[in-house]
């Protein structure tokens, strides 16, 4: 049991991670491209959840500095189905942008301005609905509001919803590639934000499920009937 303790701090290390579960900072500049990503890793998404955030799962809580051009990239591995959030709660003190981007950075979600949920005292806070993702490889992208990756009139979108059923964000269908007008590594930050991630295994059923589930429905109704004969 040591030895794997011991293994799990050195994995955490090597890839950047801090050792408390939980609770992260950004470490330098977070990477300005989705190659220089800071990557968190599931282990660090824990329990119970912070107490101004939903009550939806292993949360890790991430604290950053932002603004200008500025723009925070996270990578997160899932080895399974899930469901996701993206909060970014008190204490921010910018205008923020979340963009939620698969492994080829294309963007899948985004939002600028959902506040008024539980820990924000902001309307300009953002956040991400429960949004269903496969297995796979994600970014999470901060930025001032200002700093757009895409225009979204030119797609699809599908409204995403917060765990309270108010709006928060849309899906994208067939997203562009991610496109920062100005990421400039070097470009001092002067802005700070606190953003709440969280996962739950994924409630949406597969499609045989669906099927199985109306077969067994329809067995059942059979059944009652022919007892009632």
């Amino acid at each position: 049991m040591l030895m794997r303790i011991v293994s799990v701090c050195i994995a955490l290390a090597a890839i950047g991670c801090p050792l408390m579960a939980g609770t992260i900072a950004e470490i330098g500049d977070a990477g300005a491209t989705l190659g220089t990503a800071q990557s968190i890793a599931i282990l660090q998404f824990s329990l119970p959840q912070p107490a101004d955030s939903f009550d939806f799962g292993p949360t890790v809580t991430v604290t950053g500095n932002g603004d200008g051009s500025d723009v925070d990239f996270f990578r997160l591995d899932f080895s399974t189905k899930v469901d996701f959030i993206i909060d970014v709660d008190d204490p921010t003190t910018f205008d923020t942008y979340l963009a939620l981007l698969d492994d080829a950075g294309r963007i899948v979600a985004y939002n600028d301005d959902s506040g008024g949920d539980p820990g924000s005292s902001s309307d300009l806070h953002s956040f991400i609905g429960v949004v269903n993702l496969l297995p796979g490889t994600y970014y999470v992208a901060v930025s001032q509001a200002l700093n757009q990756p895409f225009d979204p009139f030119n797609y699809t979108l599908t409204a995403l919803f917060r765990p309270d059923n108010q709006e928060g964000g849309s899906l994208v269908e067939q997203g562009p590639t991610t496109s920062y007008a100005a990421v400039d590594p070097d470009d001092f930050s002067v802005g700070s934000y606190t953003m709440y991630m969280s996962y739950r295994d994924s409630q949406t059923p597969e499609p045989g499920t669906f099927f199985l589930t109306g077969a067994g429905l329809v067995a059942a109704g059979a059944y009652l009937r022919h007892r009632r004969k």
